[in-house]
């Protein structure tokens, strides 16, 4: 038998053979021209194959065939089956408008989204360009091979290809797209070429990722890039760069140490939060550092902060329960809200000598910090600043400070003596509330008004006296206060809110330099036995105290001498 023979005779041989049996076959096509694979792959043919290989040009009308063969989600009949491999390295993509627009050597938006039999793709050798959400969602494609003039790949354009384990980039690419590999949960390592720009979130919770090598042509880090990436344990970041994105590590709860290089001049808002394995941070010379950047950070034991920084977040170290010292150098003019707020473990802090506002909660519940230097350049305190500071011992305001917010010291259980310097003339709600172990107060005379539960529950304040100018002081503002035995009251007070004293049980001796009796409220003393109390009021005034229906339960009004 001639060999033509033979080969006539293995064709007819295939043809005689039952569907099931062809199906699952390996097919070879020539695409002499551009629009001509329809013929070349009739209806009967397209679904029994499972590994394509393609030569010649493509047009859009070629480009839907082949998208509707990878795209079909299930077999419709006994002998079809799903198409596996693809390979397109031989072929070109040419431009034109039949089927679907298409560009010279670029893949098209959307091409094979959704093609989740896809298991294996070659792209063709003179691509240059993958479009948008071109592989989206192929959930079970494993292996990619890119041309070598790629130099671009679109946003989307691998999302959510969840069983992409490896990935080898060409050196010729430039671009990755917004998203480019997000969800890529099974991705193990990347190597970006050197040249080679980021997207935001290119890399998004690609959860097994645990190797990255960045290109040193790299300068900016875009927002998410690698946020959910839970395995990824070091990453080295070049010297070139100079930016670092929103959330660019957000939750990568694997990395446990970060070299910032000296470029960088931004830090984005949450960059670093929730890495709760971190414990060594190199700052660099950041200039900002945006909110939420190093937040929860929970094994986080030190921070130096370089004196190049002008411009801190709020939160930006909340919650990182380990910190135990932090430096803060540069010319920032506000520490800002909740900087250090649960830092359970804070023990020393360097405040920047330029330092004009304390933020609201910027120190709540820091347990261990016992000390603090505040700057002379300090101008205001926020509400809550050193709420639940129950280790600090002792606290002075410097005399530039002209406002302390609300609850600014409440809770500091150890907080022993307060001296407060600053030309205050309100002492805000619930200052010192719950200031257990308080038995020394310095105020300047500057202040005005003493406003609800200042002092309330300071129960180791066994004396106080009211600066000259305090024209009011407001309901419960030493409730509480068990071992109060004496207070002055100042020469400008005209009133005294309910409940004020009330519980002072060993309240015995109350001097009231007021010429007029201030206003009081039946409840102002409850609790307190006036009756057994002294009090003493300028000479001449003791009829003004005694007709007044709350102060005259006082069992010893005398004037003094």
């Amino acid at each position: 038998m001639t060999m033509n023979n033979r080969i006539k005779t293995f064709l007819l041989v295939i043809m005689l053979m039952p569907l099931g049996m062809r199906a699952q076959q390996s097919l070879s096509v020539v695409n002499d021209s551009a629009g001509q694979l329809a013929r070349q792959l009739p209806d009967s043919m397209r679904f029994q194959v499972s590994e394509l290989r393609v030569k010649g040009p493509l047009n859009g009308a070629d480009l839907r065939v082949l998208q509707a063969i990878a795209n079909r989600q299930k077999a419709k009949q006994k002998t079809d089956c799903l198409l596996r491999l693809l390979d397109l390295r031989e072929t070109e993509i040419v431009e034109g408008k039949d089927g679907m627009k298409t560009r010279a050597n670029v893949m098209p938006d959307r091409m094979f989204a959704g093609a989740k039999g896809l298991e294996s793709i070659v792209l063709p050798q003179g691509i240059i360009n993958v479009g948008s959400h071109g592989f989206d969602g192929c959930s079970s494609l494993t292996s990619v091979e890119m041309g070598s003039e790629l130099t671009e790949i679109g946003s989307f354009a691998f999302n959510d290809c969840s069983a992409l384990e490896q990935l080898a980039l060409p050196s010729s690419l430039l671009k990755i797209g917004e998203g480019a590999f997000n969800d890529c949960e099974s991705l193990k390592a990347i190597s970006l070429p050197k040249r080679t720009t980021l997207g935001a979130r290119a890399f998004n919770d690609c959860s097994a990722l645990e190797s990255v090598a960045l290109g040193s042509g790299i300068t900016e880090l875009g927002n998410s890039t690698f946020e959910d990436c839970e395995r990824l344990r070091n990453i080295e970041l070049p010297q070139g760069l100079t930016a670092i994105g929103n959330n660019a590590f957000a939750k990568c709860t694997s990395l446990d140490a970060i070299v910032i290089p000296e470029g960088v001049k931004t830090i984005g808002s949450g960059a670093f939060g929730g890495c709760q394995q971190l414990q060594t941070v190199v700052v660099g010379g950041a200039g900002k550092i945006g909110s939420n950047a190093f937040r929860d950070c929970k094994s986080l034991r030190y921070i130096d902060l370089p004196s190049t920084l002008n411009d801190l977040g709020n939160n930006v170290f909340q919650d990182c329960s380990s910190l135990e010292s932090a430096e803060i150098n540069g010319s920032i003019k506000t520490l800002p809200g909740s900087t250090f707020q649960g830092c359970t473990s804070l023990q020393a802090v360097t405040l920047p000598s330029s330092l004009n506002a304390i933020g609201s909660e910027a120190f709540q519940d820091c347990k261990s910090l016992a000390n603090i230097s505040l700057p002379q350049s300090l101008r205001k305190v926020g509400s809550e600043a050193f709420r639940g500071c129950t280790s600090l011992q002792a606290i002075v305001v410097p005399n530039g400070v002209t406002s302390i917010g609300s609850h600014a010291f409440r809770d500091c259980r150890a907080l022993r003596s307060a001296d407060i310097q600053g030309f205050i003339k309100t002492l805000e709600n619930d200052l010192f509330n719950g200031c257990g172990s308080l038995a020394e107060v310095q105020l300047p005379n500057t202040i005005e008004s003493i406003e609800g539960s200042v002092f309330e529950g300071c129960a180791s304040l066994t004396a106080f006296e009211m600066p000259i100018a305090v024209k009011s002081v407001g309901s419960s503002a030493f409730k509480g206060c068990a071992a109060l035995q004496s207070i002055t009251l100042s020469t400008a007070l005209k009133k005294v809110g309910g409940s004020a004293f009330a519980k002072c049980a060993s309240l015995r001796n109350v001097k009231s330099n007021a010429s007029l009796a201030p206003k009081i409220e039946k409840s102002t003393f409850k609790d307190v036995p006036v009756g057994a109390a002294r009090l003493e009021v300028p000479k001449g005034t003791r009829n003004f105290y005694t007709v007044d229906k709350y102060w005259t339960n006082f069992g010893n009004i005398v004037e003094e001498y």
